[in-house]
């Protein structure tokens, strides 16, 4: 073969590694085009989280609540067994893992330390969403980080002590994956107030966005409890965002009716939620407004009831659901207004769950198991899609029970045999049928 032949040969394989490596890589620029991207709110000049979305895609985001890894074992362990919190983190692993979410959320009560330290078992979540790469924010509930535990001199080596939320959140805000941000709600605001914006990929445009709201301490009283209300600074903190996020979408010049559609994820629910059921459950004969899913538990009063969250929702017109935990036994979807307003199914095996537990008159404990019984285990998580159509933006909801979705036989709580092994407690006194 003389060089010339040579040159020719050598010449056609650098054309065909050099068009072959153009299409790969314009394959793969497509494929990046045509993927959900992220951006977190510290690398944005706007200050909020971003999730872009490719247009004819959908956005699936998984609530997960009140699963509620726990210190110390307590007398809810007779019925998760002594391991519960191994099996709630592993119900967690299974459900995301299984669904496999765009974004998983996270409505509060995550952890239940108490005196000790509530980073372990924070990062416990941390860790599973990084190795399983998807991306997720919480709201924090009541027991994630108690204000009368919160020991201001703790170090990231003591064992006793809550860490604040300012420092839980710089802990999570080094995962790549964790979408958190302290917020600027401001004095009496609550730490962790958040929104995350949903982008149209191709265009730009705000077609969503996610507000994530804190379940706040009040401070400095004699008896340090958490507020069943969103705050008047929070819900002012709602509205300034939402003006906010439309300004940036439409202009400043925009007319009333153009606002960004948003969703609200928080711990503790509206007040509203209660009489919506009532009304559209109406009595086992449901209206058009009952979705699915029962109240079984909650009576709000006194303060609770001075929330105006849901008065300034539909005065804005942005929110067109709203998503709930704090109330470990219901699971609901009814429709207020025309905002859906949800308790998303409870999503552990570490705490309570439709088995009331009181003390009786003869030293022991009374045990009604009717509810577990009636309405059965639906533990799970609720499932959310937004559908980019460039146009509406529709979405959906839809309950995601752990017994249909994942394995469940090896977690699952064994309900009459339960009920037999109470019977035999000393004083104890057991109602519900279990067959």
């Amino acid at each position: 073969m003389n060089r010339f032949s040579k040159f020719i040969i050598a010449l056609s394989l650098i054309l065909v590694l050099s068009v072959g490596g153009t299409v790969v890589l314009y394959e793969t620029r497509i494929l990046e085009d045509n993927a959900i991207s992220y951006e977190k709110a510290e690398t944005r000049i706007d200050s909020y989280s971003t999730i872009f979305l490719p247009r004819g895609k959908k956005l699936t985001i998984l609530q997960l609540t009140d699963p509620q890894v726990k210190y110390p074992i307590n007398n809810y362990d007779k019925f998760g067994g002594e391991n519960s919190n191994d099996k709630t983190i592993l119900m967690t692993r299974r459900m995301v893992d299984t669904i496999k979410p765009d974004l998983v959320v996270f409505t509060g009560d995550l952890v239940m330390s108490q005196i000790v330290n509530n980073w372990p078992y924070l990062q416990d979540y941390a860790d599973l969403m990084e190795e399983l790469s998807v991306y997720w924010t919480m709201s924090f509930g009541n027991h994630d980080s108690e204000g009368p535990y919160v020991f201001q001199h703790t170090t990231e080596d003591s064992i006793f002590g809550q860490e604040s939320k300012e420092i839980l959140i710089d802990k999570l805000k080094q995962y790549p994956h964790c979408l958190i941000s302290k917020g600027d709600a401001k004095e009496e605001g609550g730490i962790g107030n958040h929104f995350i914006n949903i982008r149209d990929k191709s265009t730009g445009d705000i077609i969503y966005t996610l507000c994530v709201m804190d379940c706040v301490f009040r401070p400095y009283s004699v008896d340090e409890e958490y507020h069943r209300e969103k705050t008047p600074a929070q819900v002012a903190w709602y509205e300034r965002h939402v003006n906010q996020i439309s300004d940036m979408q439409y202009g400043v010049a925009r007319n009333d009716d153009q606002v960004v559609s948003s969703l609200i994820f928080a711990h503790v629910p509206v007040p509203e939620i209660f009489d919506a059921y009532e009304s559209a459950f109406n009595n086992g004969n449901p209206t058009s407004d009952y979705h699915y899913g029962h109240i079984l538990e909650g009576n709000p009063s006194g303060q609770y009831l001075t929330c105006t969250l849901f008065e300034k929702a539909l005065e804005l017109q942005s929110t067109k659901a709203m998503f709930f935990g704090h109330y470990h036994d219901n699971d609901c979807n009814v429709s207020l207004n025309g905002i859906n307003l949800v308790f998303g199914q409870h999503s552990g095996l570490s705490h309570y769950y439709r088995i009331n537990m009181s003390d009786n008159e003869i030293g022991g404990t009374n045990y009604d198991m009717t509810d577990i019984f009636e309405y059965g285990d639906e533990r799970g998580g609720t499932l959310i899609t937004i559908q980019n159509d460039g146009q509406d933006y529709p979405f959906s909801i839809e309950q995601k029970l752990a017994a249909n979705t994942i394995s469940w036989n090896d977690i699952s709580i064994d309900y009459p045999s339960l009920y037999l092994s109470l019977l035999e407690e000393s004083k104890s006194q057991v109602t519900g049928n279990p067959q």
